[in-house]
Order: structure tokens, then C-alpha cells, then sequence
């Protein structure tokens, strides 16, 4: 905070628009100066701003630090005089008396309100770890303790990695050597490369080729979507047409055909809502594009479906955004 502001200049020739060239010099200095006031206003101001948007942004609480030696056009020379920088407003008390009471509940109610821990988004993988095992999804939001991954067994690769393996093999893939591209995998995302896992790769990646639609629309679609005032930022990993649009979803586990339905059916049923209320088109289905299998599984969309998504997603927002520790600790 003791830091001088940035309001001087080391160059000898200046320009304004208002008052031409100047030269910093004995014999015409008058102007120069008067264009470096100009420039130093304008420097203040940009200043002031700065210190604004850094002490608006503390979240719990604010510490500002200054030594005992300041500048005199420093920020804390700023706080340390606001009336020099601070204009003063008069208002007619009685004119504003119901509104400032109106304000003083909506922070009454907005500093209980922070009691509780908030999120600014939400994304459809939470949802369903939430959906899957809702106390182990609140201690692993709010208190950071691991909670239950929908992905099946491990096998030699871990399993985030391969699913973005395979996720940009599917982005990204353009009838290039499979083996060579399969190499180029393992260097970008840095991992050891041995004879299982290289078959691992492989054998996903072929499956997804004998799947993959002829006509893909859109690939890893990201989106954010505004769900009764919250936002929801995701990805749809493909979209694509046959005889009608239909959703994508690729999944690299070994779960069974009904574990994959019960365990990912409201990822497509919400990714459908999405696309269907963005882009003004009707979803006609969705799938779920089992590659250890090699088999398209569907997942039923209708108006029903989406109504139960909608009443469960707000509780996931609901939960998310107050925990009941009682539940919780008991």
C-alpha cells in the first residue's frame, strides 16, 4: 500500500491531441508540463480504480499492510485522505428513510445467508456424483474428503486420463495412423507408455471408430445454461444426425449396459433440455456410446423425464448451497 503510484514519466518528448508536441526543456517547458499534469490526472484515476477493484474482491476479509515510510502519492495516501479524493453526496433523510430500511433487511438476510457456504456454478458431474451418494458428495464439497467416482474398475490406466485420452482422440482424429496417434496420446498427456496400456488405448479407440456417427453436428458443444437463475457450465461430448439430432455421451468404464443408465441417464436427459431450449432443436434421442463394449446404449427423453430432472437438480442446488450438518455428523 506504501508503494508510490505510477504517475511519472521519463520521457522528454510527449504528445496530446489537445495541446501538440511539447519538449521537456528550459526554454518550452510550460507545455510539457502542462500535458504531464494531464497525464498524471489520468494516471491517478486509473489508480484509483485499481485500489477499488483490489479491496472489493476479498471474500472473508481485507488486510492492508503499509511501512511506516510511505510515499506521498501512494495508495494508502488515498484512504488517508478521502476528502481530498471522495466527493460528499447529501440526500434528503426523509426521502431515502423506507429505502435505506429496505436495504438493511436484504443484508440482515444476506449476512445469514452467508453463514453457509456458496457456489457460483454447478456442472453436471457433481450433479451425479451428488445423485449417486449425496453424503459422500456434501463432505467431499464442503469439507474436501474424498468421495465415490462414477467410473467403474481401474485398469492399467487411470481412469480420468484415459477418458481424456479417448475424449480427444474423438475431437481431434483425423484418419491418421492409429498406432502413431495412439503414441502421440501418451506424449501429451505425459504418461509412461507400456504394452497393456498401449492395448488398453487401442482397443477403446477401435471400438469408438466401429461406433462413431457418419453426420456429427457439434464436438465437446461446451455451454452454459441458466437453470432458474444458476448457472450450469458442461460439455456434450458429441452431437450428431441421424434421420434426427441425437446426443453423445462417450464412456470409457467397464460398467454394465444398466449401470451406465442408471448411474449417467440424467447427464444425457439434461444435456438434451440444453440443446433443445439453446439451439431451438428437438432432441429425438440420446445415447451413451459404451466403448470397452462397443455398444450403444439408450437413454430414454420425454417431458416426464426432464420434470423429475428438473425437480432433482434444483435439490442438488438446494443441498449445495446449504448443508445440513446435522445429516451429516449423525
Amino acid at each position: 500500500m506504501s508503494k508510490p503510484l505510477s504517475n511519472k514519466t521519463s520521457q522528454k518528448i510527449t504528445f496530446n491531441k489537445k495541446f501538440g508536441l511539447a519538449i521537456d526543456s528550459q526554454r518550452s517547458n510550460g507545455k510539457f508540463d502542462l500535458i504531464n499534469n494531464e497525464q498524471k490526472d489520468i494516471n491517478f484515476e486509473e489508480e484509483r480504480r485499481v485500489l477499488y477493484v483490489a479491496m472489493t474482491r476479498a471474500r472473508d476479509r481485507l488486510i492492508i499492510c503499509s511501512e511506516k515510510k510511505q510515499s506521498p502519492a501512494s495508495y494508502m495516501s488515498i484512504l488517508n485522505a478521502p476528502d481530498k479524493f471522495f466527493k460528499e453526496v447529501n440526500i434528503d433523510e426523509e426521502e431515502y428513510q423506507v429505502k435505506i430500511n429496505e436495504d438493511t433487511r436484504k443484508l440482515i438476510n444476506l449476512n445469514e445467508a452467508f453463514k453457509y457456504r456458496y457456489r457460483q456454478n454447478y456442472s453436471i458431474t457433481d450433479f451425479l456424483n451428488y445423485d449417486y451418494d449425496e453424503d459422500a458428495y456434501l463432505m467431499k464439497f464442503f469439507f474436501n474428503r474424498d468421495a465415490k467416482k462414477l467410473q467403474g474398475n481401474t485398469y492399467y490406466i487411470d481412469p480420468k486420463v484415459r477418458g481424456n485420452m479417448l475424449h480427444f482422440f474423438a475431437e481431434h482424429y483425423n484418419d491418421e495412423k492409429i498406432d502413431d496417434y495412439i503414441e502421440f496420446l501418451f506424449k501429451i498427456f505425459k504418461e509412461d507408455i507400456n504394452g497393456n496400456k498401449f492395448n488398453e488405448i487401442r482397443e477403446l479407440i477401435v471400438n469408438y471408430l466401429n461406433m462413431r456417427d457418419k453426420e456429427i453436428l457439434y464436438k465437446e458443444l461446451e455451454f452454459f445454461y441458466d437453470f432458474n437463475g444458476h448457472i450450469v457450465r458442461g460439455f456434450i461430448d458429441q452431437v450428431v444426425y441421424d434421420e434426427g439430432i441425437y446426443i453423445v455421451d462417450l464412456k470409457t468404464s467397464d460398467l454394465s449396459e444398466e449401470e451406465l443408465v442408471k448411474n449417467y441417464k440424467w447427464q444425457l436427459v439434461f444435456y438434451s433440455k440444453v440443446f433443445k431450449n439453446i439451439y431451438k432443436k428437438e432432441v429425438k434421442g440420446a445415447y451413451i456410446y459404451s466403448l470397452k463394449h462397443c455398444k450403444k446404449v439408450p437413454v430414454e427423453i420425454n417431458d416426464k423425464i426432464i420434470n423429475e430432472l428438473d425437480e432433482k437438480f434444483l435439490k442438488f442446488i438446494e443441498q449445495s448451497r446449504k448443508i445440513n450438518f446435522y445429516k451429516i455428523f449423525s
